[in-house]
């Protein structure tokens, strides 16, 4: 398996845009990569324009066949007007121990339930 963690940071005003673009791509790869393992976005809570992508595919050939998807490219050529791309980060990720849960994905306000 071969696990990328995406950091970066919205240009100023461009979450409305941002939303349904992240949830169309998410969408997309559900449908139609059956090798892509996991994939999600999240907002950090401690800086709401920073946005991280944690995305784990069977192999590195479905990592690349996910980079050349009609749906990908489509995101990448908005990248600039919704993402400032000198704040990008890319780590790769080797795993050590783990599990996985079913998900939905689905937004929850996870302060007022810690809280």
């Amino acid at each position: 398996m071969i696990t990328f963690h995406v950091r970066c940071r919205l240009r100023d005003g461009q979450l409305p845009a941002a939303e349904p673009a992240i949830s169309e791509l998410v969408a997309r790869v559900q449908l139609d990569e059956r090798d892509a393992v996991h994939y999600s976005f999240f907002r950090s809570t401690r800086d709401p324009q920073e946005i991280v992508l944690v995305e784990s595919y069977t192999s590195n050939e479905a990592f690349l066949a996910h980079n050349q998807s009609p749906h990908m490219l489509r995101f990448r050529a908005r990248f600039t007007e919704l993402f400032d791309p000198a704040t990008t980060e890319v780590t790769m990720l080797q795993g050590l121990a783990g599990f996985g849960r079913e998900w939905d994905g689905a937004p929850e306000d996870n302060l007022a339930a810690a809280g």
